[in-house]
């Protein structure tokens, strides 16, 4: 099956429509990161290692309760 340039060019903005929203999730993401850490005094850095040990343990956690269930 074939398309005509259109439909080309139509699949195109399309896609490049989604990966510029998702660059625009991302940022809008990052800035809400960032006023925590200005609001809170921290770095950024400090705060991705607590949430990460946080998140880790969690998982870990649920893991642990899911094997025993």
């Amino acid at each position: 099956m074939s398309f005509c340039c259109c439909c080309e060019l139509c699949a195109y903005v399309f896609q490049t429509q989604q990966k510029k929203q998702a660059a625009a999730d991302v940022l809008f993401n990052y800035s809400q990161f960032v006023m925590v850490c200005i609001g809170e005094g921290v770095r950024p850095t400090d705060l991705r290692l607590h949430l990460m040990k946080r998140i880790s343990s969690l998982c870990t956690h649920n893991s642990f309760l899911g094997a025993h269930d």
